[in-house]
């Protein structure tokens, strides 16, 4: 691959004359004064034009920066440089791919930080005038898109984007083939936000068959080309729907006309016929909007106003320097996307949207599970989860496996509390509950899907939560009769290991390299670690508050508790506070799981809450304000558009043990299934009659159990007796894995 005015020179050619020209530099003496470099450049634009955009020259001219290998400071820059540059060139000789996120894990201790790596690889892009897809680095995508289009990736998979959920956009847009539809327009939208309260009000449906696209804020270049990509296939109309602010247009900007670190790249990113929609500021007068509808212009935005007018696309439209000429006289922004019925230019938009109002309910311990959200026309969420559940209707009451999964034989009589699969040592699969019938169950889980019975205990309370130990040989449980006991599954003989000053909510076993232990959280505001053949708990720790919520993945412990606390314990050696952490979430806190990285090591973990929200945190991100994120999720509003939005509490989070990706259950009786890193939405299930209080996979991730039993979320007035309980198991090894990973 070449570019315009370059020499025909293959991809290998170009790797060996830049790998031996290294190698040259390398190997003169160090001790040399002014000593060998390599140019690493990046583009200087020099040339506008509107059918492209941003380009570079057809001289190439670059500016050039030296990295000499003599020199102390630029040394360690200089080896990283050769460094990625092997790295490409074993995965062009092996045609493997990898994102720059990739390259990053092979040697994070020398990289130091993604930034480095992102630098170098965009430079060698550049030197050699190759987009980064011909050198096998891939993207990371956090775009999304929906609408009337089918598509067969890569590898075979067969994607429709019709469905009822959000598809990622793939990390290899080249490798799309056999596209099909009938949309009459493309729309793209700056926000997630945006995109999502366009597909709960069924957008696509409401309006002529069309695709939605957003690239969640700045674009990535994997949405750029996908943008480009459906222009030369559909050669239908695009529109852009953006904030009425400077950084809303520069977005906008960089769809149709590129960016200056891309320029060398132009022509395969930009798509000149993409026209403006939404309100204008010109329309502030026009439609008489109230000042007090409007935002002043920060610095910043002032800042961003006067680059925007230097740039040579902005002289060469003159109705989008008069918008902006506008703009800074009035210094008033529009800061959200807004769409005005009927008056908004370009699309004919149909009646009957219109802003949702409700009361929302207050946080705190007594704070119901549904809650009522005060939700605008465009709502607010973010990362990649989507707040209405309606997109799957409604289903009849009586509905108790809409999904038709299988039932798990003789469940308990009671509310279904938690739910634990056996670990990899146990041959077979075997599956525990417990219930606010007092009672712990145990079934084998068959081949075939079907359960047997196979033994059961008692408490004098309900049981709050079970887990088993390492080798699967026995079971621990905790109980509102504040103890916690062992289940011996050989014998069928059940001990008390442990005792607080009320109930017991959480208990999981610790396997240490030097100890081991059972580790349980009360409301009596301790965590206690229990040697199971002591009476006396090894150590106790003072809690903040009642323990709501914990997760164990050794080394790391993460506890939650009331008045929204956040605690993480590190296990090695002997168990200590680590870090709190002020609560990402608003409300009181449900549910908390742990997840792994690439290596297996635990690395952060998802918060669940009562106002249908999940935060993604790490532990030790490289950027915190990006790689935290919160999404909402568990929220309805029926089939009535105009109603007030329905709030759920998230009961359960578990993750997939091989992809990483995660399941939800919730109040709102469905369950759903993400994919943190592409930050979007699965699956969704259809609504049960009650709601999930329990979910868990088993060790390989190949069978999904979600219990269906009353939470009391909604107090004992809706409680019906006659209602059974239910345990399903699901095959959902396909469903969960990620979109944009190839098999």
């Amino acid at each position: 691959m070449t570019f315009p005015g370059e020499t025909n020179w293959s991809l290998f050619t170009l790797l060996d004359k830049h790998r031996l020209s290294l190698r040259e530099a390398a190997g003169v003496t160090l001790g040399s004064r002014h000593g060998p470099f390599v140019a690493s450049q990046s583009c200087e634009i020099s040339r506008f034009t509107d059918s492209v955009g941003l380009q570079m020259t057809s001289t190439g001219n670059c500016t050039t920066r030296k990295i000499r290998s003599d020199c102390p400071k630029s040394a360690p820059k200089f080896a990283l440089f050769l460094k990625i540059l092997s790295i490409i060139y074993k995965m062009v000789q092996t045609n493997i791919y990898a994102t720059k996120r990739d390259i990053f894990y092979t040697d994070t201790a020398h990289f130091g930080n993604q930034r480095v790596v992102d630098d170098i690889t965009n430079d060698i892009s550049c030197m050699l005038k190759i987009p980064r897809r011909s050198l096998h680095i891939l993207s990371t995508s956090k775009g999304c898109i929906a609408g009337n289009l089918s598509y067969v990736e890569e590898d075979g998979t067969k994607v429709n984007c019709s469905c009822s959920t959000t598809v990622a956009v793939p990390s290899n847009v080249e490798g799309m083939r056999n596209l099909i539809t009938e949309a009459k327009f493309i729309l793209i939208v700056e926000k997630d936000a945006t995109f999502q309260r366009l597909l709960d009000d069924n957008f696509c449906s409401k309006m002529s068959p069309c695709i939605i696209i957003t690239g969640k804020g700045v674009p990535d270049v994997n949405t750029r080309l996908l943008v480009r990509k459906l222009w030369d296939t559909c050669h239908v109309p695009i529109f852009a729907l953006m904030d009425g602010d400077p950084h809303g247009i520069e977005i906008m900007c960089i769809y149709k006309y590129g960016s200056v670190s891309m320029s060398f790249e132009a022509h395969r990113l930009t798509v000149p016929a993409i026209r403006w929609l939404g309100l204008l500021p010109s329309d502030f007068d026009r439609l008489s909007i109230p000042k007090t509808a409007l935002i002043p212009l920060t610095k910043q935005d002032q800042s961003k106003l006067d680059s925007l007018n230097t740039r040579p696309y902005i002289a060469y439209q003159s109705a989008w320097k008069k918008e902006l000429d506008i703009m800074a006289t009035c210094k008033m922004k529009r800061g959200r996307a807004c769409v005005q019925l009927p008056r908004l230019r370009g699309l004919p938009w149909r009646s009957g949207w219109r802003k949702r109002r409700g009361s929302r309910g207050e946080g705190g311990r007594s704070a119901p599970a549904r809650l009522r959200g005060k939700m605008s026309l465009f709502g607010s969420t973010s990362g990649f989860g989507t707040g209405g559940t309606s997109m799957f209707g409604s289903t009849a009451t009586d509905n108790h496996n809409p999904m038709k999964d299988i039932e798990v034989t003789s469940p308990p009589d009671d509310s279904i509390g938690c739910l634990a699969f056996s670990p990899p040592t146990l041959p077979g699969n075997f599956l525990i509950a417990g219930s606010w019938a007092n009672d712990v169950r145990c079934w084998e889980v068959q081949d075939n899907g079907q359960t047997i019975p196979k033994a059961q205990q008692m408490h004098t309370g309900p049981v709050l939560d079970v887990c088993w130990s390492d080798d699967g040989s026995k079971v621990f449980t905790a109980s509102c009769d504040k103890t916690a006991k062992m289940w011996d599954l050989n014998s069928n003989q059940a001990i008390q290991i442990a005792q607080h000053e009320a109930p017991v909510k959480t208990v999981h076993w610790i396997k240490a390299p030097n100890y081991s232990c059972v580790m349980t959280g009360s409301w009596d505001k301790t965590l206690k670690f229990w040697d199971t053949r002591s009476p006396t708990p090894m150590m106790t720790l003072q809690l903040p508050e009642r323990c709501y919520c914990a997760d164990v993945v050794y080394p790391m412990a993460v506890v939650a508790t009331a008045e929204r606390g956040l605690i993480v314990y590190q296990l090695e050696n002997q168990p200590s506070e680590f870090r709190r952490i002020d609560s990402p979430l608003k409300h009181q806190h449900r549910c908390v799981a742990i997840f792994k990285d690439k290596v297996n090591k635990p690395t952060g973990f998802a918060l669940g809450s009562i106002e249908g929200r999940v935060a993604i945190h790490y532990i030790n991100p490289p950027n915190p304000a990006k790689d935290n994120f919160t999404f909402k999720c568990h929220r309805s509003n029926g089939t009535n558009t105009s109603a007030p939005q329905d709030i759920y509490a998230v009961n359960g989070i578990a993750f997939h043990p091989a992809h990483g990706t995660l399941a939800t259950v919730g109040s709102d009786g469905r369950f759903s299934f993400w994919d943190k890193d592409a930050r979007t939405k699965l699956k969704t299930s259809e609504q049960l009659d009650q709601p999930i209080s329990a979910c868990s996979f088993n060790h390989n991730g190949n069978i999904f159990a979600y219990a269906s039993s009353y939470d009391w979320s909604k107090g004992h007035e809706f409680y019906n007796p006659q209602k059974k309980n239910y345990i399903f198991l699901r095959n959902a090894a396909e469903e969960l894995k990620p979109r944009n990973k190839k098999y």
